[in-house]
């Protein structure tokens, strides 16, 4: 899969000029051990931060299937705080 999906031509039909990348599972453990997990409640984690002013800021990658743009965009228009819309 990973030769077929770095072939230039199979890129090219599917609009994307990186090489894909597959998961690392040693990241993701360390990631795990060190606790930086996603938690349960992260709108309500926002808001709160929010709330007592905090500036956050909130990116995502377009070639990302975890960390996704449209995911990203869903969580910032989500989010609900006294200040907000």
């Amino acid at each position: 899969m990973h030769k077929y999906l770095n072939l230039p031509h199979i890129q090219s039909a599917i609009g994307v000029n990186l090489n894909y990348t597959p998961f690392n599972n040693e990241i993701y453990y360390a990631f795990q051990q060190a606790g930086d997990m996603v938690y349960p409640g992260p709108l309500q984690d926002l808001s709160a931060l929010f709330d007592k002013g905090a500036r956050v800021a909130m990116y995502s990658g377009d070639a990302d299937y975890i960390c996704n743009l449209m995911g990203g965009e869903a969580v910032s228009l989500a989010v609900n705080y006294t200040h907000g819309r």
